[in-house]
């Protein structure tokens, strides 16, 4: 009967041409050490083993100089270099907003440290409505750090993205700064009471606003009053901007005015909450 041996990775077998049975492998061999072999002079011979592993060394990285300072020093650094900004937001083309390029890798210390100081004491700055709208429903973790907010241009088209549930995204909110302009185009005609049903809409956007504990010293509502009527309205010419000044008429009513609408943004009113979305905040 004619024999075939037949090698394999895994070791040798034998098998018979004639024979049917299932074939048996040999598995027993011996695997092989991670061990290198180096000259040397000990002894008669050359040769030394050696574990690789033994001799791989990772230097262990020296703490930067910044780390070393005490955190409440190193934190007053950092909001030297990233704090006090202003980012303003405008809408702008997706293909426009697409970074050049990837931002440099730092370490999870500095990161959180440097954003710790970033987001406390910056201003996110918004002229359009959608802008805010786009940016509290979107899933970036900035949302809910942002503290100080910024609406240079508040108008009644605002009411619709000054929402309670909208801007309860904003949840770290301290500081808000409105700035509302007014045009006085009639010179007899006062600036409305802040009971006015003209500002309706802005009483909405201030309720929604009381959720928030804001900062009195820091928090502003401010009302710019224009005398349109001083100038010869020409279609397609630019008005000029004269604030109203304190020796006009009607001055001390925008003042009382401004101190109407500071009083009820600040007045603290938690927000209710349905049984479902606080069972889901549980």
């Amino acid at each position: 009967m004619h024999h075939q041996a037949i090698t394999m990775s895994l070791g040798k077998r034998k098998r018979i041409d004639d024979d049917d049975d299932e074939q048996i492998v040999n598995t027993n061999y011996k695997r092989r050490k991670v061990f290198a072999t180096y000259p040397s002079q000990s002894g008669l011979g050359w040769s030394c083993t050696i574990n690789l592993f033994s001799v791989l060394h990772i230097p262990t990285p020296k703490p930067s100089f910044l780390f070393r300072l005490p955190a409440e020093l190193r934190a007053q650094i950092l909001h030297y270099a990233y704090g006090n900004q202003t980012v303003h937001f405008q809408p702008t083309h997706p293909f426009c907003a697409t970074p050049l390029q990837l931002p440099p890798l730092v370490n999870k210390q500095f990161y959180a440290e440097a954003t710790a100081a970033f987001y406390s004491s910056s201003s996110f700055s918004f002229a359009d409505a959608r802008c805010l709208r786009t940016f509290a429903l979107s899933s970036h973790a900035c949302v809910s750090r942002l503290q100080r907010l910024e609406i240079s241009q508040l108008g009644f088209d605002w009411c619709g993205a000054l929402v309670s549930s909208l801007v309860g995204r904003l949840r770290s909110l301290r500081v808000v700064k409105l700035t509302h302009r007014y045009w006085q185009c009639y010179p007899n005609r006062p600036v409305p009471d802040a009971r006015d049903a003209s500002w309706k809409g802005f009483w909405r956007i201030i309720r929604a606003l009381r959720q928030f504990r804001l900062d009195a010293r820091q928090s502003e509502f401010k009302i710019e009053v224009y005398n349109a009527y001083k100038h010869t309205l020409v279609a397609g010419a630019v008005v000029e901007r004269n604030l109203l000044g304190p020796e006009e008429p009607y001055y001390e009513d925008v003042l009382r005015l401004q101190k109407d609408f500071m009083e009820g943004l600040l007045e603290y009113t938690p927000r209710r909450f349905s049984e479902r979305v606080a069972s889901k905040k549980k």
